[in-house]
């Protein structure tokens, strides 16, 4: 017997190091899968709409800033606000090194 993966999450939190925060984005709806694969029991549905989930997970900001860059553009982190200016600065530099548009 194998033993069964546990998802991604398992593997940030190897490769992440850091204190657990509560953060939350927001994803397309055909992202739960990954969601469910990649953070299992860990991820809470805040709210949905047809199209799109809010998520609130317990976790180093560190694992979400890879996740949600992993999955951009269909991913947007909304908490916490260190976070979101993290990934909102990444953005920022891609768009730099690649150019808009």
């Amino acid at each position: 017997d194998q033993p069964r993966s546990r998802g991604l999450g398992d593997v940030y939190k190897r490769q992440y190091a850091g204190p657990s925060e509560k953060c939350r984005f927001e994803a397309d709806w055909k992202l739960m899968t990954d969601i469910v694969t990649d953070f299992g029991k860990s991820a809470f549905i805040v709210s949905a709409t047809q199209g799109q989930v809010l998520v609130e997970i317990e976790a180093p900001p560190a694992i979400i800033f890879a996740w949600a860059l992993k999955n951009a553009p269909l991913v947007k982190v909304v908490a916490p606000a260190a976070l979101v200016k993290s990934v909102r600065e990444a953005a920022a530099n891609l768009t730099r090194l690649y150019g808009g548009g």
